[in-house]
């Protein structure tokens, strides 16, 4: 077959890396695969994944259209599929991570209407979670093939420590954006200053570094990250929304149990008082007790932790990969003509103009906060 992934930007999330997962596995399998980056936001060099991946990589402006459709062309970004037709394929596929609307929270309702206006169109759908799928059929009658992330467990399970050995009573992991609303990690890393004994370690594919902890390492190469869960005890995720979380199971897979917040869908692997102990969502006193019972409990963690190996166990990458082609191949069996986007082609334009409007909106407020700081002078 002849698989194209339409990504955003190659920005160093979760849903961009199992997206890579999937492409290099089924390079290496023999379908010629191609990805491509909508946006030029970050440079197109996929060196931290891999030094030498099994697909092609180029930004999207720069691709030239091939003379053969793609047998599937898929996405994992909602706003990918308005583009779409810019590039022939016999079938048109959305991979959902994640619930799309709750990212905008805070910052305007602009954008419901092109989400939901996507979710319905004629596309093939996946999900990494039974919680996605059954919402996409609960609310737009899409069918999904649940195909899940995995873990990479031999990379994860047999890697040494990254960070010397730890000076506090336990080393807590946190990670995500600083900026990323919905991830809650300054609200996390705040409550987690104010208990003693802990020493902190922040992750954050953005780059993005936490001041005055222990280790900001901001982002840390894909391929190291097992060396960074080897140093250290406990996982901290305390996240208002979530999918399947890779960093929670790349921390069971060696055996770090975590203080997870009950984020919708959380309990399809992640169970109270067998890899984790579950808070609810913005309750960070309940999260302080919960580390600091552990803190003073390190049979509990241990007991924990191996709980935590057994769920990552048979999380492997080999069977959704498997499951994920098997699936390409039974739709593609399917075509009959080019796939299309009616739904989504007379809405092009206004998506993009409402895109333009939003973009401004952001900057004006920004620029409004800054004034209004500025004014307000030293704190």
């Amino acid at each position: 077959m002849y698989i194209g992934f339409l990504l955003h930007s190659n920005i160093r999330s979760g849903a961009n890396l199992a997206m890579f997962e999937h492409a290099d596995r089924l390079g290496r399998r023999g379908h010629r695969v191609q990805i491509l980056f909508q946006e030029r936001y970050f440079p197109s060099s996929v060196a931290f994944f891999a030094s030498d991946p099994a697909f092609e990589v180029a930004y999207l402006d720069d691709f030239a259209a091939p003379s053969e459709p793609f047998d599937h062309l898929i996405t994992n970004w909602w706003e990918c599929p308005y583009r779409f037709e810019r590039l022939p394929a016999w079938r048109y596929g959305f991979f959902r991570h994640g619930e799309e609307v709750p990212l905008y929270d805070g910052i305007g309702r602009f954008f419901d209407f092109a989400i939901d206006l996507m979710l319905g169109e004629s596309l093939d759908f996946y999900a990494v979670s039974t919680y996605l799928q059954e919402d996409l059929k609960q609310r737009f009658g899409q069918d999904a093939v649940l195909i899940r992330n995995g873990v990479d467990l031999d990379r994860i399970s047999t890697a040494t420590p990254l960070l010397p050995p730890r000076s506090g009573r336990l080393r807590v992991l946190v990670e995500g954006p600083l900026g990323a609303g919905h991830k809650r990690v300054p609200e996390t890393l705040a409550m987690l200053a104010a208990l003693p004994g802990i020493e902190i370690v922040h992750v954050a594919a953005d780059g993005s570094q936490a001041p005055d902890i222990a280790h900001a390492l901001g982002a840390i190469d894909y391929r190291a990250m097992g060396g960074v869960y080897a140093s250290c005890d406990l996982l901290v995720k305390l996240s208002a929304l979530e999918a399947q979380p890779m960093p929670v199971f790349e921390a069971f897979a060696a055996g770090v149990p975590g203080v997870i917040s009950a984020f919708p869908g959380h309990e399809e692997h992640i169970h109270d008082g067998v890899n984790a102990i579950i808070v609810p969502i913005d309750d960070y006193q309940a999260a302080r007790a919960a580390v600091a019972g552990l803190l003073d409990d390190p049979d509990r963690l241990a007991a924990l932790g191996r709980g935590a190996r057994a769920t990552a166990a048979p999380l492997g990458w080999d069977e959704p990969s498997q499951r994920f082609e098997a699936a390409l191949e039974a739709r593609r069996a399917d075509t009959l003509v080019l796939a299309r986007t009616p739904r989504l082609a007379p809405y092009r334009q206004c998506y993009l103009d409402v895109l333009t409007l939003w973009a401004r909106n952001v900057i004006l407020q920004r620029e409004l906060e800054k004034a209004q700081s500025a004014k307000a002078g030293p704190a």
